[in-house]
């Protein structure tokens, strides 16, 4: 069995190539002797018709029949009986003879040919009825060799079995280079799939070509890259979980072994719970948020008309206090007569990691503004807010699992970084698309643009 692909294709190529050519060779070639004994039969007939012709005329047999020519055999006068009356060559005369062709000729009253292979010669016989008021009453009888005929048709099916014979072979070598040049890009794929295998996500192709094999060598590359983007974020998630855990659970530790040896009053007591307690709230937020992430790739959407304006005016009502305390005025400018199909809860959750980054990271006696505005024909909502920003090198990267633009700053404002994440998940769970502006110290724009 052969396992090259380079082969099954020069195999493949070639086995195709042979069956057309094969055909159109045959096809010749039939061709090609039918219509050279056609012309042979059409000599034939006319000299026999000639002869015919003449001898209705009275014009002497002897004379008449005597061989053309260059014409290799002999000419006979019969009568309908089959007798021979006339000899080209003198020997038959006077004697019957009887054959298909005679038979034919009397009896459809019109010329008949037949081939035969005498003494390991090729041989035609032409017979013609010699007629006289539509009444058969003697047949001239050619019989000549055509050798020539058959060497002539023998030379061209050589020439065109030697010419297709080179072809195939010319075709076949150009398969095999051509399967090679489809196979090399192929065999670097598998190679880069193996260094994959290994765990070497970080590989490079050298394939530069515009056909199906490089949009496909393209579409590896891209998804290398993505494998080592996810990779990546991987050992950052374990880490990030690990440092996230670790740190309020040694916290916990230290303050209950405080608690346990150093036995302090009421007061120092409450203070530690609170410290506790704290830590524990932390880890529960972070549990929670780990929780909904999980939870996004599990759930269905369920999607129903919902007024964006009234969903937002319900959780800036639950995050007023919070906003109220650092001093930050929460904007409500949506149109309350748009209705967007969602899934009710994700879309309070993603409202929720919205306005809390807001809120968060924003600056005293400042502002978040929801509003709603058309874009393409499509509804858009834009969160904006005038406080600390990002800085260029992080806003590609906001929107991935555990990335932090500040991680001191967002872990004492108790941030962990799935927030956005989730966010642009429930965006693609909706065929939404996110995308953020951002100038650092002067403030954020979110775009959400809904696709109904």
């Amino acid at each position: 069995m052969i396992k090259k692909l380079s082969l099954n294709l020069a195999v493949t190529y070639a086995a195709i190539f042979f069956i057309a050519i094969a055909t159109i060779d045959i096809i010749l070639i039939i061709s090609y002797k039918k219509n050279q004994l056609e012309k042979t039969e059409a000599f034939y007939t006319k000299v026999a018709e000639f002869l015919s012709s003449r001898i209705d005329m009275n014009i002497k047999v002897s004379n008449l029949i005597a061989n053309p020519e260059g014409m290799e055999g002999r000419i006979l006068y019969l009568d309908t009986e089959g007798r021979v009356l006339a000899d080209s060559l003198l020997e038959f005369e006077g004697t019957i003879i009887t054959n298909n062709e005679i038979r034919n000729a009397l009896l459809s009253k019109t010329h008949s040919i037949g081939y035969y292979n005498l003494n390991e010669r090729n041989m035609a016989m032409f017979a013609c009825p010699v007629l006289s008021d539509n009444d058969v009453y003697g047949i001239i009888l050619i019989s000549a060799y055509i050798d020539e005929v058959y060497k002539e048709i023998s030379s061209f099916n050589r020439n065109v079995i030697l010419i297709s014979a080179i072809v195939l072979i010319i075709v076949i070598l150009f398969s095999i280079l051509m399967g090679e040049r489809i196979i090399n890009p192929i065999k670097e794929l598998n190679r880069a799939s193996h260094e994959i295998l290994k765990g070497n996500l970080n590989i490079s192709l050298d394939i530069k070509r515009k056909d199906e094999i490089g949009m496909l060598a393209k579409t590896f590359r891209l998804m290398s890259e993505e494998l080592n983007k996810i990779d990546k974020g991987r050992k950052r998630f374990v880490s990030d979980i690990s440092h996230e855990l670790k740190t309020p659970l040694a916290s916990i530790k230290v303050l209950i072994e405080s608690l346990i040896e150093s036995h302090p009053d009421e007061k120092t007591t409450k203070e530690y719970l609170k410290d506790i307690d704290s830590e524990i709230d932390r880890m529960s937020s972070l549990v929670k948020s780990l929780l909904t992430a999980a939870r996004l790739e599990e759930i269905k959407v369920s999607i129903k008309p919902v007024c964006i304006s009234k969903e937002i005016e319900n959780v800036i009502r639950i995050f007023s206090p919070m906003a109220h305390k650092k001093g930050i005025k929460l904007i409500n400018d949506c149109n309350e007569d748009i209705y967007i199909n969602l899934d009710k809860e994700m879309f309070k959750e993603v409202l929720i990691n919205l306005i809390d980054n807001g809120i968060k990271y924003g600056k005293g006696k400042g502002f978040l503004r929801l509003k709603t505005k058309s874009f393409d024909g499509k509804v858009c909502l834009l969160i904006e807010d005038n406080g600390c920003g990002i800085s260029d090198k992080d806003l590609p990267n906001i929107f991935d699992n555990f990335y932090r633009v500040d991680e001191a700053r967002t872990r004492d404002k108790g941030g962990s970084g799935i927030g956005l994440f989730i966010v642009r998940r429930i965006c693609e769970l909706h065929g939404w698309s996110i995308s953020v502006k951002s100038k650092l110290n002067t403030g954020s724009e979110f775009c959400i643009k809904f696709n109904n």
